[in-house]
């Protein structure tokens, strides 16, 4: 009896190291995928080459007074010399390095006649700077809030083109993995090229990859506040029922149809603004969608 049992405790035991042994096995291997699934998943934009330092006394003032382009809570925008031509450069409040860094990188990835130029920055010391083409006509910045209010241009065919270049400029961003989070009238500046308006879109500061981009919960104050002050954030940001997206930016362009729209009665670009700024984000269109719409003069 007692032989018998020992016998029973020596086979349990052997099968037991042999289980072990298996499950080891397997761990191991599983860590071994895990690890190769997570360096495949990894973004590719992690891997960022440092932008450009430019020596702050290749900067220079322009001989013209009308230096400042434009100003905002992140700092200002000057007309400035570098290395005998016009750039814009951004000049930073109260901001971190990285934080130009990371901007400064994400216009380095693009490559797009519709979206900026990068020269480099200038991080060594406050305030820090961000050197980049300068845009306009006949020297002179122009937003398209600017030429609406100015009546700079005309005609529809011209602003159905304007309107087509921007939503060719974004669906390349979007491509990109990138959604830029903050497209209105004052971040799209217009540069005569060879007696061509083309749009250039601006202002990379709050631009988020698709994939990681977050939900924010805002009180219901400052949904309030979102509401009046920043109109062109989407609707669904806002109440904090989805994340910042590739449909979030359709609204945005979609008001700045409506207000070329407002000051022209286009009709096939109002058509398309409605469509834009649907409440219900999955109902709006694609800017690929856009695109063929515009395209193949259906509106």
């Amino acid at each position: 009896m007692v032989k018998r049992l020992e016998e029973q405790r020596r086979d349990i035991t052997k099968k037991l190291e042999i289980t072990t042994k298996h499950a080891n096995s397997n761990k191991r291997k599983a860590v071994h995928f895990w690890k190769l699934w997570r360096q495949q998943q990894a973004p590719q934009n992690k891997i960022r080459r440092e932008p450009r330092q430019i020596e702050r006394d290749n900067l220079k003032k322009c001989r013209s007074t009308d230096e400042l382009i434009g100003e905002g809570r992140f700092g200002c925008c000057k007309k400035m010399m570098y290395r005998g031509r016009v750039v814009a450069v951004k000049h930073f409040k109260d901001c971190s390095d990285k934080a130009v860094h990371n901007e400064a990188a994400t216009i380095s990835e693009l490559d797009h006649p519709g979206l900026p130029f990068i020269f480099g920055v200038c991080t060594k010391q406050q305030p820090f700077l961000l050197v980049m083409e300068y845009y306009g006509i006949n020297g002179t910045s122009v937003t398209i809030a600017r030429a609406l209010k100015g009546k700079m241009l005309f005609g529809q065919p011209e602003w159905t083109d304007v309107v087509l270049q921007c939503s060719k400029a974004i669906a390349y961003l979007h491509s990109k993995g990138k959604i830029h989070c903050d497209l209105k009238a004052d971040n799209i500046v217009l540069q005569d090229s060879d007696g061509v308006t083309r749009p250039v879109i601006i202002d990379f500061g709050k631009v988020k990859d698709i994939t990681t981009a977050k939900t924010k919960k805002l009180s219901l104050v400052d949904q309030e506040f979102y509401r009046k002050r920043h109109k062109h954030i989407a609707p669904e940001i806002v109440r904090g029922t989805h994340p910042p997206s590739t449909a979030s930016d359709v609204y945005a362009f979609g008001l700045i149809i409506s207000l070329i729209c407002h000051y022209y009665k286009f009709e096939n670009l109002r058509r398309i603004a409605v469509q834009c700024i649907h409440g219900t984000p999955e109902k709006r269109p694609s800017m690929d969608a856009i695109i063929t719409t515009l395209d193949n003069n259906s509106v």
